[in-house]
């Protein structure tokens, strides 16, 4: 996991710094935090091939108590499935 943990270490600060300062300005309550990137690299057996870093792309949720109707999912789930999002 070494060439992974720095990179998700630093995107756990990153969004850790988005969510305190949401929190500090009162915001946090009524913002929905998404994130969510790209399918991986381009070399090698990147996006171009049909192996995990080209078919799989990450998705985080973080949704606001006060923001439209709850979700229908229970915190802390890992979803495999085709995910379609529309409000």
């Amino acid at each position: 996991m070494g060439a992974t943990s720095q990179p998700l270490s630093a995107l756990d600060r990153r969004v850790g710094w988005i969510l305190d300062a949401l929190k500090e300005d009162g915001l946090a309550d009524d913002t929905p935090v998404v994130f969510f990137a790209d399918n991986g690299r381009l070399e090698p057996r990147g996006v171009h091939w049909c192996c995990d870093c080209g078919i799989r792309v990450p998705l985080i949720i973080r949704w606001a108590k006060n923001f439209l109707a709850p979700l229908q999912f229970k915190p802390g789930i890992l979803c495999d499935q085709l995910i379609s999002w529309s409000i």
